[in-house]
């Protein structure tokens, strides 16, 4: 993509196939993993599986980097590796119950 307008591709080089997995838009930053990807946009943090559920990470959660599946971050001065399908799964959690709260 460019500025403004970037997606998130899958290639299988095998059969030189390019599916589009999503639009992304304006973002200033995303890590890719096996199951999904985690991206930045507009100072605000996004976890998105490949089948399409997405949930907003908290704004101390900073990520560092992704390798295969394991998720670096740092939150609240601490630094962790956590599987990528653990740190969506507590996310999503986290979102819900904020959700719950503000309802």
């Amino acid at each position: 993509g460019g500025t403004g307008v970037w997606s998130v591709v899958k290639f299988e080089i095998p059969a030189k196939k390019r599916n589009e997995v999503k639009k992304l838009g304006k973002i200033s930053d995303i890590y890719i993993g096996e199951s999904g990807f985690i991206y930045i946009s507009e100072k605000r943090t996004f976890i998105e599986t490949f089948e399409g559920e997405k949930w907003e990470a908290p704004a101390e959660l900073d990520v560092r980097g992704i390798c295969r599946d394991s998720v670096l971050i740092e939150y609240k001065g601490n630094t962790y590796i956590i599987e990528f399908n653990v740190l969506y799964e507590r996310l999503k959690e986290f979102s819900q119950a904020k959700s719950l709260k503000t309802s």
